[in-house]
């Protein structure tokens, strides 16, 4: 397996002891696309729970986890991913999904 995943942790921001390592994935894109879950799922758990969308950027950015691809392969350079920008574009889309689903709707 090429790549990994380092995940830390918003809340203990800087602390490396509060991180932790996940998932062996042998290309880029599903290192990146694993990532991009584990946003997605705290995202989706958290309007499960009755967060407003609007507020979901902030609790992200408080409380999420971040994770950070790494190459396993000294051959191979790790891609870079923003877990604040995917959430950013993430809760963009739900906010647009949730507009479009009120809309027919009503």
């Amino acid at each position: 397996m090429n790549f990994s995943l380092k995940v830390y942790d918003n809340y203990h921001y800087m602390d490396e002891s509060e991180t932790y390592l996940t998932g062996n994935y042998e290309t880029a894109e599903e290192a990146v696309n694993a990532a991009k879950k584990i946003v997605e799922e705290f995202l989706l758990q958290l309007l499960e729970q009755g967060t407003e969308p609007d507020q979901l950027y902030q609790i992200f950015l408080n409380f999420g986890e971040d994770p950070m691809v790494i190459s396993t392969n000294p051959n191979l350079e790790a891609p870079f991913f923003s877990s604040t920008t995917y959430a950013q574009t993430y809760i963009n889309l739900l906010i647009e999904k949730d507009k479009f689903t009120r809309m027919y709707l009503e």
